[in-house]
């Protein structure tokens, strides 16, 4: 099998929905690191790099998951 087929079956997979919030807690670590909370810790999302990366995470998992395939 082509590694180009691999890469549209992983596509097509609810795989992508946990690829994608991998990349959003990373993304959500990083938004954390350098703009994060500046008001002393009263945000409720950026003022723990846990909370940041469940939330970017939790987003990008929602925006990565696989729609239905076109029906005929």
């Amino acid at each position: 099998m082509s590694g180009d087929g691999r890469w549209k079956r992983l596509w097509r997979s609810p795989w992508r929905a946990a690829l994608f919030a991998g990349v959003g807690a990373l993304a959500g670590v990083a938004y954390y690191q350098f703009v994060g909370c500046r008001a002393g810790g009263s945000c409720a999302i950026t003022s723990s790099a846990w909370r940041s990366a469940a939330y970017f995470a939790l987003v990008a998992a929602v925006v990565g998951f696989p729609g239905r395939a076109a029906t005929r």
